[in-house]
């Protein structure tokens, strides 16, 4: 087999290997739990089909909740308080949110061009546009 061959089915490995393949979150957001009393929810979601092969782990208050697939989407359950969601390949990013008892913040992961490694971004997004995007992903949570 010729390099162009093996790189090329490389690529496809890791493409098909970044994808989220756990029940989507239409079937299983009725079965999900409730919050607990006192407890808010941050759901972090990845539904860019850019940078396919970038999977970062994704860490709230430095603890890994999960990685970011493509077309994938995870939760946790916290106490109120602020907290820092963030990731690293070549560079760390992060986004910064209060979250307050009984309420859900939905965190949008693209993946931009770095210099050596694509880099991951987090964005705040309404629960609308959030809870639509979130109906074809898949559960890639722990």
């Amino acid at each position: 087999m010729n390099n162009a061959r093996r790189v090329f089915f490389a690529l496809c490995f890791a493409a098909i290997a970044g994808c989220a393949s756990g029940p989507k979150f239409s079937e299983m957001q009725a079965t999900m739990p409730t919050l607990k009393a006192g407890e808010g929810r941050i759901y972090v979601y990845r539904d860019s089909s850019f940078g396919a092969a970038i999977v970062p782990a994704v860490y709230v208050n430095g603890a890994e909740v999960g990685r970011s697939l493509l077309n994938s989407f995870l939760y946790v359950d916290r106490a109120p308080g602020e907290y820092k969601v963030s990731s690293t390949t070549e560079v760390e990013k992060s986004l910064s949110l209060a979250l307050a008892a009984g309420e859900s913040k939905f965190v949008r992961v693209s993946i931009s061009m770095g210099l050596f490694a694509g880099r991951p971004n987090f964005e705040l997004v309404n629960e609308a546009g959030a809870r639509t995007a979130l109906q074809s992903l898949s559960y890639s949570g722990k």
